[in-house]
């Protein structure tokens, strides 16, 4: 198996530093391959926040990794 890109390392410590529920619903979104419904269910919130929680971590994850550039 490849080690992990420089990049994917840092997106992956980027997320470790999410808040807790941000960090599981992007950590089951990107690696564990599930749906927004599915990560909704797991975490017993709303679709829409699972959605926003995303969506917020992504702009965090974003700048993190344009900084590294």
């Amino acid at each position: 198996m490849a080690e992990p890109s420089a990049e994917v390392m840092v997106f992956w410590g980027l997320v470790r530093e999410l808040p807790s529920r941000p960090r599981v619903a992007v950590t089951l979104h990107f690696a564990g391959e599930r749906t927004m419904a599915e990560i909704a269910s797991i975490l017993e919130v709303p679709e829409g926040t699972v959605r926003s929680d995303i969506a917020r971590a992504r702009v965090v994850i974003s700048a993190g990794l344009r900084s590294q550039r």
